[in-house]
């Protein structure tokens, strides 16, 4: 009895970030609609899409919370549909950066594999879209810490088609000498997503979350209701 009650203590005093891809997914795959609009505003600041938002989504494999308590596997990557077309593949890569590159590649071709239904024509394929948010870094070489890739030609730049877009958002390299109001939005959100529930940056994250908006906001709001909540504590634990 002793024992299980000290685990569940310890338990209790879990600390959840949200570079932890299971904390990540809880945050931003549940089936409800402050999840989605969360998810939306993290969508809407990766792919700039201030002029035109994603303002509807699609979980095509959200949380199943009666499957993860009775301990089956639970994948830990989050594919939606947008209202602007789209297919999205999102993932958090807490650790293990070796060959990334190829395995966001795979996940980009399940999706184009997905983006046209049998008997529809290729100018009706669907874009798809993988974004990793990377607990570290994969390119010393580049000081940015958003990097998108797209299919070019190695001459003329010329690009191939717009169908398939590669994002890498390196949390490691996000830079805490500068201020929020120096930030782009990508970069504001890197810094959010990595100290998040870190209580020494409790302030700077505060600072970050007001300069950032509604959007920050609504991430916030779900991220505190997923660290309070006891049944994800349990299962976290």
């Amino acid at each position: 009895m002793g024992r299980d009650t000290t685990l569940w203590e310890q338990g209790r005093s879990l600390s959840f970030h949200l570079y932890d891809d299971w904390v990540f997914h809880y945050v931003f795959s549940q089936d409800t609609e402050d999840s989605r609009n969360a998810l939306m505003a993290v969508l809407n600041i990766v792919l700039n899409r201030e002029r035109d938002p994603i303002t509807e989504i699609i979980l095509l494999n959200p949380i199943n919370y009666k499957e993860v308590m009775e301990g089956k596997e639970t994948t830990l990557d989050i594919k939606a549909t947008a209202s602007t077309g789209e297919i999205i593949d999102i993932e958090m890569q807490r650790s293990d950066f070796k060959h990334y590159e190829k395995r966001s590649l795979y996940y980009a071709g399940k999706l184009i594999g997905s983006s046209l239904e049998g008997g529809e024509k290729y100018d009706t394929m669907k874009k798809s879209i993988v974004i990793s948010f990377i607990n570290g870094k994969i390119y010393d070489d580049i000081p940015e810490v958003h990097n998108i890739f797209w299919l070019r030609d190695n001459r003329y730049n010329r690009l191939l088609t717009d169908r398939l877009e590669i994002h890498f958002i390196e949390l490691g390299k996000v830079n805490c000498r500068k201020r929020a109001e120096e930030m782009t939005p990508v970069e504001k959100l890197a810094v959010y997503l990595k100290y998040a529930g870190d209580m020494r940056r409790r302030e700077y994250v505060r600072d970050i979350i007001e300069a950032g908006g509604e959007a920050f906001q609504m991430v916030e709001k779900v991220f505190k209701e997923v660290t309070d909540d006891e049944r994800i504590r349990e299962m976290y634990w």
